[in-house]
């Protein structure tokens, strides 16, 4: 009888394992699929940083080329203007 009742323990502490092994593997699933959502946002995340990296490289270009057309003009404009003054041609614009 004792043995019998050896057995039994040994089959509730076996029930008790498997049990607490599925929750185990229950939440190890949930976690896997936290994970790969998280992974899918820092993915997506990374691909619009990139872009907007890109159109902030091309708008940074597009600045710098402004400013430099804006110093040659206002170069070309204050040569003109001292031209004209030196030839006192103002009146003819």
């Amino acid at each position: 009888m004792a043995e019998y009742h050896d057995r039994l323990q040994e089959v509730e502490r076996y029930k008790a394992k498997l049990k607490e092994n599925k929750q185990l593997v229950d939440e190890a699933r949930r976690n896997k699929g936290l994970l790969t959502q998280a992974l899918q946002l820092k993915d997506e995340t990374m691909e619009s940083l990139k872009r907007r990296n890109g159109e902030n490289l091309r708008l940074k270009k597009l600045l710098e080329a402004t400013k430099k057309q804006l110093e040659v003009a206002t170069l070309e404009g204050g040569c003109c203007a001292r031209i004209l003054k030196f030839f006192d041609l103002s009146s003819c614009y």
